[in-house]
């Protein structure tokens, strides 16, 4: 597929600039889904210089879209360019949580997370870069589980699941720290303890289909036979032992029913 035309790329959008003026706010949105798609393009074609030049651009005009600078970080990576695209990761990292709708963005989080890990890893070759990212890791589950994914991809097990699990200690519900975590154990053939972990997973999230397809693959059956009792459907009968019945005498019964007759005469 032939690379794109850096300048037929500009005059796009310059008439999508034409737009901003003319439609306001709105049209801001469409302007730079615009330019971050055909950097995208140029991305997905090889041109790395071009899309370096358009989203380096972009995100000068805005500082806060996280996913161009996103896939600002990519390029700088498929360029070799891996110092410049840690700094972009870190960036988008930082940028997402700005706002409301970048803190609801699970994919871009994840993505984000992955490729900042896969960065680190092939640049910081004697660890020291990890090593200080975790000590400045305290209480932030985000930077914690980059720690772990760069000592998994550096090959580093013992240091990865040590990371991992200071990753679950702060957050046990966050469904990306448990799924990364199990999945991972399951990649060094630890399947016992990634069966849990992929369980606790499943608890968090029953619909995440990598979860599912990693208990697949270890030989459970996702389902609510994994669930807990209460996580279950709320039976109608309350849990615990029922009240024992206990049967009335001949002599009870006959009271019973005199004071019934008594009653009712009464009344009448």
């Amino acid at each position: 597929m032939p690379f794109l035309n850096f300048r037929l790329i500009s005059a796009a959008a310059g008439v999508a600039a034409a737009a901003l003026l003319a439609g306001g706010c709105t049209s801001a949105i469409t302007f730079s889904t615009t330019e971050r798609s055909m950097g995208r393009i140029a991305l997905n074609e090889g041109d790395y210089e071009t899309a370096a030049e358009i989203f380096s651009e972009h995100v000068a005009n805005n500082p806060r879209d996280y996913k161009a600078h996103t896939h600002l970080g990519q390029t700088r990576l498929a360029a070799g360019n891996n110092k410049a695209a840690l700094a972009s990761f870190r960036t988008a990292l930082d940028t997402r949580v700005m706002t409301a709708r970048g803190r609801a963005d699970k994919p871009y989080r994840e993505l984000i997370i992955d490729e900042y890990a896969r960065t680190l890893a092939l640049i910081d070759a004697d660890g020291t870069m990890t090593a200080t990212l975790d000590s400045q890791s305290s209480g932030d589950v985000e930077k914690k589980l980059i720690v772990a994914k760069a000592f998994a991809n550096a090959g580093q097990p013992d240091s990865a699941i040590a990371a991992f699990q200071s990753a679950r200690r702060l957050d046990k519900r966050d469904l990306f720290v448990a799924k990364s975590f199990g999945l991972y154990l399951e990649s060094i053939r630890q399947d016992i303890a990634a069966e849990e972990m992929l369980t606790q997973a499943y608890r968090i999230e029953p619909s995440d289909n990598e979860v599912a397809a990693g208990l697949v693959r270890l030989g459970i059956v996702p389902g609510p036979a994994i669930l807990s009792r209460n996580e279950l459907a709320k039976p109608k009968v309350p849990l615990g032992p029922l009240p024992q019945v206990r049967m009335a005498t001949p002599e009870q019964e006959a009271e019973t029913a005199a004071g019934a007759s008594a009653s009712d005469a009464e009344l009448n």
